[in-house]
Formats: structure tokens, C-alpha cells, sequence
């Protein structure tokens, strides 16, 4: 098992690199930013499955981008107090402190 640590840019980059070559996708990621959808490679998905699990009820999820995982055919589940940030696929985890937001990731000013 390989070990690296990230931070910063190399964040989002990690993510959307797991994204993108992963036809299965888990995440749980507590809360969802403005464009956290479209900045994390979830539009672009084509092939395979999308779960997320975070916590709709926290008031820190933005209810646009539920809407559009929703629209992307993402399933998503909520649990209550949830406060994990693990992105996995068959081969790779993600593990951190990053929500899936501008500032914790790393995209605030990106086009």
C-alpha cells in the first residue's frame, strides 16, 4: 500500500483524478458547496455508479447542488451529524478533512 499526503490544490486534483477513472464512486462527504458538482468531475461521469452519504440536514449542504448530484443520477443518502470526507473506489481512498466545498477543496476562483 502506497501512502501520500495532500493538501491544498492536490486535493481537488486527487478527487477529480478518482473520479474520473473510476467506474464505481462512494463518497462520504458531510457537506456540498456552490459548483462542488461540476468541480469534482461528477457532471462529466458517464459510465458507472455515484453514491454519496451527507448530512442534508445540517444546513451546510447547498440545496442547488443536492438537486444537481440528484439530476446527474448520483444516489444520495443523508445521516444525521455525519461529519465524514472519504472518497473510494475499487483501489483508492481519499481520506481527509476537505468537504466538498471551495474552501475545502481548493477550487474558490477556478473557471
Amino acid at each position: 500500500m502506497k501512502i501520500r499526503f495532500v493538501a491544498d490544490k492536490k486535493i481537488i486534483d486527487e478527487v477529480q483524478s478518482l473520479i474520473g477513472r473510476s467506474s464505481d464512486v462512494s463518497a462520504a462527504v458531510a457537506y456540498w458547496g456552490k459548483n462542488s458538482v461540476k468541480e469534482t468531475g461528477i457532471t462529466q461521469r458517464k459510465k458507472g455508479s455515484t453514491r454519496i452519504l451527507c448530512d442534508l440536514f445540517s444546513g451546510a449542504c447547498n440545496p442547488d447542488e443536492v438537486l444537481k448530484l440528484l439530476k446527474c443520477g448520483v444516489e444520495v443518502k443523508t445521516l444525521d451529524g455525519m461529519h465524514a470526507k472519504v472518497w473510494v473506489n475499487r483501489d483508492t481512498a481519499i481520506v481527509g478533512s476537505a468537504n466538498a466545498s471551495a474552501n475545502g477543496l481548493g477550487f474558490e476562483g477556478s473557471k
